[in-house]
């Protein structure tokens, strides 16, 4: 049987799905699916670096990783590049005082 290949709106929704559980195990597989979603370069791309950011943000937050090892000085600059593209924007679009 073939491998489901889900498209990124659904990666993006399952990572969101993990992400709201706010544990160890939810925050780790939402990056892997919000990756996942980034991968596929779609339209989705915005939301998946928005996602990956998120739970890049609360896996440093809850000190479930340290942020030099999500952020490395010259690794791999996805996790930065989410963090920078983290806009005030998207909180003024869904908090009252935005």
């Amino acid at each position: 049987m073939a491998p489901t290949i889900w498209k990124p709106t659904t990666l993006y929704l399952k990572g969101r799905f993990q992400w709201n559980k706010r544990t160890a195990e939810g925050l780790k597989r939402s990056v892997q699916l919000f990756e996942q979603a980034h991968r596929r370069r779609s339209g989705f791309l915005h939301w998946a670096m928005r996602g990956l950011s998120d739970a890049y943000s609360l896996l440093a937050d809850y000190g479930l990783v340290k942020p030099a090892d999500i952020i490395p000085a010259g690794g791999n600059r996805q996790p930065r590049k989410a963090l920078e593209n983290r806009s005030d924007t998207s909180r003024s679009a869904t908090h009252p005082s935005g």
